[in-house]
């Protein structure tokens, strides 16, 4: 499983705005939206220059910004604000947040060592995972039941893909006992699709034989394996 500051990172490098509370003096904690990037750790803030949250920045350069991307953990990152150099494309002003304390979670907070968190990496599939998981959902549910099945959970009647990492697959799964989830591990960690084994990255890409799409072009794929099921 992702460390939570894998999931943290993850969370910022997927989230394209957040919610940014700026702190103007004498007066109650200010909230708007902010457009936010990943950058190496750290938060890139966008906003137009006439905005009072950019005019609180420069006066009270401290914020926390919270995201919450599809798929991902609820993350807060509160900590020290600067102004950066020039601008971005539609003439917004640019900040940097330093991360002084981060949260993960909605309602009860898990609060997470900063040293960690900087030190942790986005999951590298996190651009492949929505379609992904959407490709899954229309084309694999049937076998992806059928491998739980063998593998064991026999009363199994319904499975919905709902996450995927470096580390794995995690399924939604309706039994004979109710609703449970259910993790499909890789047999280790991988950096890209093409890592796995060749009927999965082909499952996975939606060029299995299953989906009638099958790739004879691609020279980085090995050949054979694909029509197999799990």
């Amino acid at each position: 499983m992702p460390t939570w500051a894998e999931r943290a990172r993850t969370a910022v490098a997927c989230a394209r705005a957040g919610a940014l509370t700026t702190y103007p003096r004498q007066r109650r904690p200010m909230v708007t939206t902010v457009l936010v990037s990943e950058d190496a750790g750290r938060m890139e803030l966008r906003l137009p220059e006439d905005s009072a949250a950019a005019r609180t920045l420069a006066v009270r350069p401290v914020a926390t910004v919270r995201v919450a991307p599809p798929h991902c953990e609820v993350t807060t990152v509160l900590g020290a604000v600067r102004r950066l150099p020039g601008r971005d494309g539609d003439q917004r002003i640019r900040f940097l947040l330093d991360a002084g304390a981060v949260r993960v979670g909605s309602t009860c907070h898990r609060v997470l060592d900063t040293d960690a968190y900087r030190a942790a990496e986005p999951d590298p599939l996190r651009d492949d995972a929505p379609c992904v998981l959407a490709h899954l959902r229309g084309e694999h549910a049937a076998a992806l039941a059928d491998c739980l099945r063998a593998q064991g959970h026999a009363g199994v009647r319904w499975v919905e893909p709902t996450g995927l990492d470096r580390y794995g697959l995690d399924l939604t799964v309706v039994d004979d006992d109710g609703v449970g989830e259910v993790r499909l591990p890789f047999p280790a960690p991988v950096r890209s699709l093409r890592e796995l084994a060749p009927h999965l990255y082909l499952a996975l890409r939606g060029r299995c034989a299953d989906c009638h799409t099958p790739d004879h072009r691609d020279p980085h794929i090995r050949r054979g394996g694909h029509g197999e099921r799990r």
